[in-house]
């Protein structure tokens, strides 16, 4: 266990996640976060994240017994819970059981749900800066349409969740102690997915000494590119 310096924010590890916490909470709230979001995704591909977000979530109903929900963002899959300690605890095992047995026979109803849901969706200043910035790649993927909810593919969907929803690609938090019924021993052990590296922004200057800046150099020494 380790603390940080101001003695508030806890780390241990469970079932080889990383998990964070603090001792005291008015109430707890937990969350289990994943290293995939919609800058991973090809663009043909866009929504799969959403829809393993959707098929996992599913075996909760419409009224869960606790306060629960997830989300998608760039860069992460956030599935969250408030409620007491053993709600939170039995919220997260569902998590890692739907991860590990996906429903996958909900993926076209959810699939609608999506479309009906994107009728609805509109586009937030960040997402139109974030295109600008980077077009169809990186972040900037957070505009586009989600191709992969229109035409859903189970194979690619299976695939897709083995890959990015795994221990090693996972961190949890709690805003207090840990339950001692929290387990994420369900989930497949995988492999840490490192973050998108965004694309330079046109017209930047690339580090001295990169494989660019010598060649450009030297075709500037070179009799080729000389006037005169």
């Amino acid at each position: 266990m380790i603390t940080n310096d101001h003695g508030r924010m806890r780390r241990t590890v469970r079932d080889e996640i990383p998990v964070y916490w603090v001792p005291e909470a008015p109430r707890l709230m937990g969350a289990l976060m994943f290293r995939a979001g919609r800058s991973d995704e090809p663009p043909v591909r866009c929504g799969i994240t959403h829809i393993v977000e959707h098929l996992v979530l599913h075996g909760f109903g419409t009224k869960p017994p606790c306060d629960c929900n997830g989300f998608v963002d760039g860069n992460r899959t956030v599935f969250y819970a408030n409620g007491a300690p053993d709600e939170v605890a039995t919220f997260m095992r569902g998590i890692c059981h739907a991860i590990a047995a996906l429903p996958l026979d909900r993926l076209e109803a959810e699939c609608r749900v999506l479309r009906t849901e994107a009728m609805s969706r509109t586009t937030s200043p960040s997402d139109l800066m974030q295109w600008w910035r980077f077009g169809a790649r990186g972040q900037g993927r957070t505009h586009l349409r989600e191709y992969a909810v229109e035409a859903p593919d189970a194979e690619q969907v299976r695939a897709w969740t083995a890959r990015y929803f795994t221990a090693r690609n996972a961190t949890a938090w709690f805003s207090g102690p840990v339950p001692d019924e929290v387990s994420f021993a369900e989930l497949p052990r995988g492999e840490r997915m490192p973050l998108i590296e965004p694309p330079r922004f046109p017209g930047s200057r690339r580090p001295p000494g990169s494989t660019l800046s010598r060649t450009r150099s030297a075709s500037r020494c070179s009799p080729s590119a000389t006037t005169g």
